[in-house]
């Protein structure tokens, strides 16, 4: 009711007894969110087209990873108000009808209002003008400093080689934890509202727009979003190598009896492979939403590889602590190296590469395999001592 709430109090310059008797029978309609939006939306168009029209701008913001507006942003939506004084005038009463909410960031709507809002948007010429000034808005707001994600990931020189591993495994869980940077987050925004405004469907589309291919500030952001995902997918396969090399060392410290130290490397080995899919992980939600099907492709293909690759690993794992008599140990690595290769076939499936999904059914079937010989196996012993 906080819809309604702020405008009742104007309205009524403080009589709600009056104000409930004269509106008693059209409040009682309003019997649900969207109606008490669309009557203040409706009542605001005719009390104030001024305030209305920007509400309605307002829509062009998502709101969702940029989540406050400051007032700057705003400004830049009445491009057709001259008057500076006049300007502020209309952002004040808009924040009255407490359609619009404020932080110490800046402004916001309500996801319902905001549909609203661009539902009426969308029905006026201002549509690409909104997404035109926000994008220049958001623009300015990228630092010239920093155009990388490489610096979020502290780099520790040590003499020993495996505690180098070591260190660069635990500063890329640090890193890791980390969202997008506010930069990282601007310039996906600033295609957002270039695709909009292009009426382009995917980053790709974009990119061949005429209008933009000698825009250097343009060009400059495609860099950055395609070095974005390129530098977590090459994280990813980084800490994906690791995780192969702490595997190998694993199982020679596992041959020569070094149980603690083989603890060890299978540890790191756990970690940094988990790391590596939380890279890739990150590397598919940019590709995502800059709806670029290509670059989505690339990242699935590296992160099904890297299941694919860890489930084969595993696999022989499993047979080498079979051999040494780690049953158990055997029977959960035959599990985990079922469960990555179960993974990369999903992922496959839905990508244009089947002889990749040839590979992944016959290692799913080799290890049906292994499993059942290693089962046998233990049954016969078994049998025998009994």
């Amino acid at each position: 009711m906080y819809i309604l709430g702020g405008d009742i109090v104007i309205t009524s310059k403080g009589d709600l007894k009056d104000y409930w008797q004269k509106n008693y029978d059209y409040l009682l309609k309003l019997s649900n969110l969207e109606n008490l939006v669309k009557y203040q939306f409706d009542k605001l168009q005719r009390d104030n087209y001024q305030v209305y029209k920007l509400l309605c701008r307002l829509g062009c913001y998502r709101y969702q990873y940029v989540t406050a507006i400051p007032e700057e942003g705003i400004f830049y939506l009445l491009w057709d108000e001259q008057n500076e004084r006049d300007k502020r005038q209309i952002i004040r009463d808009l924040k009255n009808t407490a359609l619009v909410k404020s932080n110490e960031e800046g402004y916001y709507l309500y996801e319902v209002i905001r549909q609203e809002a661009i539902e009426r948007l969308k029905l006026t010429d201002d549509w690409k003008q909104c997404h035109a000034k926000a994008g220049i808005f958001l623009s300015k707001l990228i630092s010239e400093n920093c155009k990388t994600i490489i610096p979020k990931i502290t780099y520790t020189k040590v003499n020993d080689t495996q505690e180098q591993m070591y260190l660069n495994i635990e500063n890329a869980e640090i890193a890791v934890k980390q969202e997008l940077t506010k930069q990282e987050t601007i310039a996906l925004e600033v295609v957002y509202h270039s695709m909009e405004f292009y009426g382009a469907g995917c980053f790709e589309e974009l990119r061949q727009e005429a209008n933009l291919l000698d825009n250097v500030f343009f060009q400059a952001i495609r860099n950055m979003v395609l070095e974005y995902i390129d530098c977590y997918s090459n994280l990813g396969i980084a800490l994906y190598n690791f995780a192969l090399t702490t595997h190998t060392v694993g199982i020679i410290y596992e041959r020569e009896g070094k149980l603690i130290e083989s603890n060890k490397e299978f540890e790191y080995c756990q970690r940094s492979f988990k790391v590596s899919q939380d890279f890739f992980q990150t590397a598919l939600v940019i590709a995502t939403r800059v709806k670029e099907d290509k670059l989505m492709i690339n990242v699935l293909l590296s992160l099904a590889c890297c299941h694919y690759f860890r489930g084969i690993t595993l696999h022989d794992l499993g047979i080498f602590l079979h051999q040494i008599i780690k049953n158990n140990e055997s029977k959960e690595a035959f599990e985990e190296s079922k469960i990555n290769l179960n993974k990369a076939l999903k992922i496959l499936t839905k990508l244009p590469f089947e002889q990749k999904i040839e590979e992944v059914k016959k290692a799913i079937h080799s290890l049906e395999i292994s499993e059942i010989s290693c089962s046998t196996f233990i049954a016969r012993f078994l049998i025998e001592l009994a």
